[in-house]
C-alpha cells in the first residue's frame, strides 16, 4: 500500500462526483422526425443512441479519471519498492559532521573529529556512481550539493573543529533541504556526532520530529563516534570584579571548575587554577595560582586576585588548570582589562565640605590608597558656594552631598553638564528642608519627581531591599546575594519622593517599598538620587543612617557607594570580554585621532577595522576564534587596544543524551543509530523506504493524456453530432 505526502489532497476524488451529475442532468433527448420509412428510422434510432450512450460513457470516464488522478498525484502517494535492495541505485546523500569544539574531545589518541573523518570518507565510498552527494559541517551552510565524490571527499578531509558552530539540529534541517532538490528515490542523511546533551536538547527535538515525518522519503541514520563515558574538567565562565580599573588596582578573577564523568585517578581530583597576565609585549608570566580539589559532584570554585601595572593600558591573560585533559580547548579562558589613571570625581557640599565628604572620600579613595598612588578615584573637595565658578568639564562624576538649595544658574549649569554626557549623584539629606525650593524649575529637571516629606523611623529601623540585583550597579552583590547584611546599614530616615517622571527607573528600594536609589537620563549622562544622605557620622545623633558605618561587617553601603561611582563613570558599560559569535564593540577615548586600527586575530589574520565617527567606537563582528583579539593604530608607539573572546562553558559539556530520551522525543521518526560500519550498512538494508517510489511526476504526465484524449474524443463527437443535426 502506498503512503501518501499530502493525505488530505485525497479529499479532491470527491469531486469526480462533477461530471457524473452533469451526465445526468445535461443527457442528450432524441429528435423526433418524420420519415416515411419508419421501419428505417427505427433502426437507425436504436444504432444512434447505442452509439451515444458509449460515447457518452467514454467522455464520462475520461473525466472522471482525469479528476481523480489530479487528486491522487497532489497527495503524492509514495510506494514501498521492498525488492530494490539498498545501494543498488544512486541516492541522494548528505553527510554531516558536527564540528564544534566537543568534537576535539581524544580518546585513544584520536579526537572524535578524526574518527568522523575516517567513517566519512569509507561511507562516501559506499554510494553508487551519479549519486548527488553533499558533505556539511556545522559552520558553512550549503545551498547544493557537491560536484562530484572527489569534491565531497576533499570538503572531509579539510574538516576542523571550529568555536563558531551552528547548532547541529541546523544543520541537520541544511541537509533536509538540499537533498529534498534530488529527483533521486532514495534520499539519505547521515549524522556523525557525540551525541551530547549540548548538541540534541531535548526541548528542540520537537522541531527536528515535525520536520521528519514532513518528509518521511528521507531517512536519517545517526553515527555514534562518542566516548561512552567521557572524563572531562572545563574552567567555566569567567567572573571578573571590573573590567576597568585605575593603574595599579586590583581585578579579582573568579570561576567554576566543572566535572564531567569519572574522573580518571581519584572520586576528587588535585589541580593548580593558573593565571597569566602579559605585560610590556612580552609573553605572559603567572601572575597568582590556587590550588583546588575537584569534586565529581560540585567541581570547585576559585577566586584569584590580580594587581595590575602601575602604567595605564590594555592588559590580556588568560586563566588556565595546571595539566590539560582529553579536551584541551576548554581548560583555559582569556581576558582583557584596562588600567587607566584615577578617575577624577568632584565632591560638592555645603561649608564646611571636608566634614560632608570625609567618609565618601574614605569609601572611594582609603588614604593608605592615596599614599600608595593605587587609589581609583582622584577626589576633589569643593564648598558648594564656589560650585558656581567650579570647572566641571575635567569630571567623570559629580557627587552632590546633602545638598542646601542651590541658585537657578548653578542648577543649570549642572543640568548642562549632564545633558553633554557628565553624570551625576544626588545623596539628598536634611538640608533639602525646605523642600518646596528643590521643587522649583531649577533642580526638578535634575530630580526624578518632586520631593514629598521626610520619612521618619521612630522606633523602627529600615534597611535597603534590593528587589533583584540584574543592575549593573548592584552585580557586585550577586555572588553574596543570599548573605548580604543590609540590617547593618540601618536607615532612620529618608526623603518620599512624588510620582516619577516618565523615564526614571527605581534602581534599589527600602524594605516598605519606598524608593531609596532612582537612575534617569538628562540628555546624554545620567542622575542618580539618593533619597537618603551619604555624609552622616554613626556618632551623629541626628544621622539619617548608618551607611557609611566604620564597621567591617557594614560594607554593604562602602560597596554600594563604589558600584555608584563606577556606573557614573561608565566602567560598569566598558565590555572587553565576549563569547564567541558576539559582535564587540571598543570605544575609543575623546582624544583619539586615528580612523583606523589594525585588527589582529587569536590566528594571526590581520584585517583593517575603520573607527565609528558618530560614537568614536570600532566593531568587530568576526569573532568565531576563541582567544585574544589586538587592535592597533599608529605603530609601536601609537594606541594599543584589545578584547578577549571565549567558548560558553556549556558548549563543551559531554554528558551523553540517552537513546530512550531520544526516542520518546523523536517517536516514530526515531532515527537508526550505529557506533560502527557493519551495523550503519545493515540499517540502510533494513530502512526499505530507501526505495521508495514518488509515483507523481507519472500521475501527472498521465494525466496530461487523459486530458488530451478527452479533449480529442469529445471534440470528435460533438463534431459528428452537430454534422448530423445539420443534415
Amino acid at each position: 500500500m502506498p503512503t501518501f505526502i499530502n493525505a488530505s489532497m485525497l479529499l479532491g476524488t470527491l469531486l469526480v462526483g462533477i461530471p457524473i451529475v452533469l451526465h445526468l442532468i445535461m443527457r442528450q433527448q432524441p429528435q423526433h422526425l418524420i420519415f416515411p420509412a419508419l421501419q428505417f428510422v427505427q433502426q437507425r434510432k436504436e444504432a444512434n443512441q447505442r452509439r451515444l450512450k458509449l460515447r457518452h460513457l467514454l467522455l464520462l470516464l475520461l473525466r472522471c479519471a482525469a479528476i481523480l488522478l489530479i487528486a491522487v498525484a497532489l497527495a503524492r502517494p509514495l510506494f514501498q519498492l521492498d525488492d530494490l535492495p539498498a545501494g543498488n541505485a544512486p541516492v541522494a546523500a548528505a553527510v554531516v559532521f558536527d564540528t564544534s569544539p566537543r568534537m576535539d574531545y581524544r580518546d585513544q589518541n584520536q579526537s572524535r573529529l578524526d574518527v568522523a573523518q575516517e567513517a566519512g570518507q569509507w561511507l562516501l565510498k559506499q554510494f553508487p556512481k551519479e549519486s548527488d552527494l553533499v558533505v556539511l559541517d556545522s559552520v558553512t551552510p550549503r545551498a547544493d550539493f557537491d560536484i562530484d565524490r572527489g569534491a565531497a571527499t576533499l570538503r572531509v578531509e579539510q574538516l576542523h573543529v571550529d568555536a563558531a558552530a551552528r547548532p547541529l539540529l541546523e544543520t541537520i534541517e541544511n541537509a533536509q533541504r538540499v537533498v529534498a532538490k534530488s529527483d533521486k528515490a532514495q534520499k539519505e542523511i547521515f549524522v556523525f556526532t557525540d551525541l551530547s546533551l549540548a548538541a540534541w536538547n531535548p526541548s528542540q527535538l520537537k522541531q527536528l520530529k515535525r520536520r521528519l515525518e514532513q518528509q518521511p522519503e528521507i531517512h536519517l541514520h545517526l553515527f555514534d563516534v562518542g566516548v561512552l563515558n567521557p572524563r572531562n574538567l572545563t574552567v567555566g565562565d569567567l567572573n571578573l570584579s571590573s573590567q576597568s580599573v585605575a593603574s595599579g588596582g586590583t581585578v579579582d578573577v573568579s570561576f567554576d571548575v566543572l566535572s564531567s564523568g569519572s574522573l580518571e585517578d581519584s572520586p576528587n581530583e588535585s589541580r593548580f587554577a593558573e593565571l597569566f597576565l602579559a605585560t610590556d609585549g612580552g609573553p605572559p608570566t603567572r601572575r597568582a595560582q590556587e590550588s583546588i580539589v575537584v569534586s565529581p559532584e560540585s567541581g570547585a570554585f576559585v577566586s584569584l586576585r590580580l594587581s595590575l601595572p602601575p602604567e595605564a593600558g590594555v592588559y590580556q591573560g588568560y586563566v588556565q588548570l595546571d595539566r590539560s585533559d582529553n579536551l584541551a580547548i576548554d581548560d583555559v579562558r582569556y581576558f582583557t582589562v584596562e588600567a587607566k589613571p584615577a578617575w577624577r570625581v568632584l565632591l560638592v557640599a555645603p561649608s564646611p565640605p571636608e566634614r560632608y565628604t570625609r567618609l565618601l572620600n574614605d569609601a572611594l579613595a582609603p588614604f593608605e590608597y592615596r599614599q600608595r598612588g593605587l587609589a581609583q578615584f582622584q577626589c576633589d573637595v569643593v564648598s558648594q558656594a564656589d560650585l558656581a565658578t567650579q570647572a566641571l568639564r575635567p569630571y567623570q562624576a559629580i557627587w552632590l552631598l546633602d545638598p542646601e538649595p542651590l541658585s537657578r544658574g548653578t542648577w543649570q549649569r549642572l543640568a548642562r553638564y549632564v545633558s553633554e554626557g557628565g553624570s551625576l549623584a544626588i545623596a539628598l539629606g536634611r538640608n533639602a528642608a525646605e523642600l518646596e525650593r528643590f521643587n522649583l524649575d531649577g533642580p526638578q529637571p535634575l530630580l526624578p519627581a518632586k520631593l514629598v516629606g521626610q520619612w521618619r523611623a521612630g522606633d523602627r529601623q529600615l534597611r535597603l531591599a534590593p528587589a533583584n540585583l540584574e543592575h549593573p550597579i548592584l552585580a557586585r552583590f550577586k555572588p553574596v546575594a543570599s548573605s548580604v547584611p543590609w540590617d547593618l546599614n540601618p536607615i532612620l530616615k529618608f526623603w518620599r519622593l512624588g510620582p516619577l517622571r516618565e523615564g526614571a527607573e527605581v534602581i534599589l528600594a527600602y524594605d516598605n517599598g519606598q524608593p531609596a536609589l532612582v537612575e534617569q537620563s538628562v540628555g546624554r549622562g545620567i542622575v542618580l538620587t539618593l533619597t537618603t544622605p551619604v555624609s552622616d557620622s554613626l556618632n551623629d545623633r541626628r544621622a539619617w543612617n548608618n551607611l557609611l558605618a566604620p564597621l567591617r561587617e557594614a560594607w554593604p553601603g562602602f560597596l554600594l557607594v563604589v558600584e555608584m561611582t563606577h556606573y557614573l563613570i561608565g566602567n560598569s558599560r566598558t565590555e572587553l570580554n565576549y563569547q564567541v559569535g558576539d559582535a564587540a564593540e571598543v570605544r575609543l577615548d575623546s582624544g583619539s585621532e586615528f580612523e583606523q586600527f589594525l585588527l589582529t586575530s587569536p590566528s594571526g589574520d590581520t584585517s583593517r577595522i575603520a573607527v565609528d565617527r558618530r560614537d568614536r567606537s570600532l566593531r568587530v563582528v568576526d569573532t568565531h576564534e576563541a582567544g585574544q583579539y589586538e587592535l592597533r593604530a599608529g605603530g609601536a608607539e601609537g594606541t594599543r587596544l584589545g578584547f578577549s573572546v571565549n567558548l560558553p562553558a556549556a558548549v563543551t559539556q559531554l554528558e551523553r543524551i540517552g537513546t530512550e530520551t531520544l526516542s520518546e522525543a523523536l517517536g516514530d521518526a526515531m532515527p537508526s543509530i550505529s557506533r560502527d560500519r557493519d551495523t550503519l550498512l545493515r540499517s540502510r538494508q533494513e530502512v526499505r523506504g530507501k526505495g521508495a517510489w514518488e509515483a507523481y511526476p507519472w500521475l501527472m504526465l498521465i494525466v496530461v493524456f487523459v486530458m488530451a484524449g478527452e479533449q480529442l474524443v469529445s471534440t470528435l463527437f460533438y463534431r459528428r453530432h452537430a454534422t448530423a443535426g445539420g443534415n
